[in-house]
Parts: structure tokens; C-alpha cells; sequence
């Protein structure tokens, strides 16, 4: 079925390929690779965005009014696993609101990926390709210490939002 915010969604989606010179369909085998809506998942684009694995997408049976990214953090050294975890879900609690980014594990590749939403109302191919690179930013800064500085004080204002 397909409405108003679908064919929003689909406009984006071409406005980002373009504005990030994306092919449209390269293979993806791995996290992290680019990848332009399949036939399997149309409703969707995979691209890196200064190194940093990303998905936007759009579920109509899950919100209509919004599409969805999936920034890839990375994974967790073993040795740093509780206590990141332990704070990725304090972040969660601080940041918790309606639409507000969460943290979370893929269970198959235990990497942590960071879901936020997109307005689609207020989507542009320019404000949702700087909020990537906003995303983009944190994920590098995650990867060099997991947020566990003690004299950082991540809440509210650690992400982004679109809205």
C-alpha cells in the first residue's frame, strides 16, 4: 500500500542516494557496506557516512509518519562489555522520551547499533544527510572509548534529533 509519507519516504530516499552519489543497487555481504534498496528491501538504503555503517528505512506498519536509521556503533571489547552496556542503558534512561535514539545489540553480530527516528514531515535530503554525519561522529567517538570516561556526562543532549 502506498500513501503520502511513502512516496515522501521514496523521494528522500533517491534525494539521499543522489546527494551521496550512492549506487543503487551494489551488494551488501557485510555491516557497514553500501546499499540501495534490494528486492528484498526496497524501502531501504545502506550507506556509509564517514565510516560508519548506516540504514534508513521506512515501515509503514510500524510508524507512517517517520523512517527509521540504524547507525552501526560497532562492536565491544570483552574485556569493556558490562561496563558499556551498563552505560548504554543509563544513556537510554537519560535520553528516554517519545521518538528519542535508543541503543541497542544485534543479536547476530553483538555489535551496538543506535536507532532514531525521522520525521518525514521535516526530512530533507540535506538536514537528514548532516544528521548522519552527526550519528557518524558519535560512533567514532564511541568506538574509541565505549562513552566510559568518567568525566563525561552524557543525557539529553549526547544525540542528535531531527525533530
Amino acid at each position: 500500500m502506498s500513501g503520502p509519507m511513502q512516496a515522501r519516504f521514496d523521494m528522500l530516499r533517491q534525494g539521499m542516494v543522489d546527494a551521496v552519489n550512492a549506487q543503487a543497487t551494489p551488494p551488501a555481504t557485510r555491516p557497514g557496506q553500501s546499499q540501495a534498496g534490494t528486492e528484498d528491501d526496497p524501502d531501504s538504503l545502506a550507506l556509509v557516512i564517514d565510516g560508519v555503517g548506516m540504514l534508513l528505512t521506512y515501515r509503514s506498519e510500524v510508524s507512517d509518519s517517520c523512517a527509521f536509521v540504524f547507525t552501526e556503533f560497532g562492536s565491544i571489547a570483552p574485556e569493556a562489555e558490562l561496563a558499556a552496556l551498563r552505560r548504554l542503558l543509563e544513556i537510554n534512561f537519560l535520553m528516554y522520551r517519545g521518538g528519542a535514539p535508543a541503543f541497542t545489540r544485534d543479536p547476530d553480530s553483538g555489535h551496538i547499533l543506535l536507532l532514531c527516528e525521522v520525521p518525514l514531515e521535516v526530512a530533507t535530503p540535506d538536514t537528514v544527510l548532516a544528521y548522519l554525519r552527526q550519528l557518524a561522529g558519535h560512533a567514532r567517538q564511541w568506538r574509541q572509548g565505549h562513552y566510559l570516561d568518567p568525566h563525561a556526562s552524557p543525557g539529553t543532549g549526547v544525540l542528535p534529533s531531527l525533530a
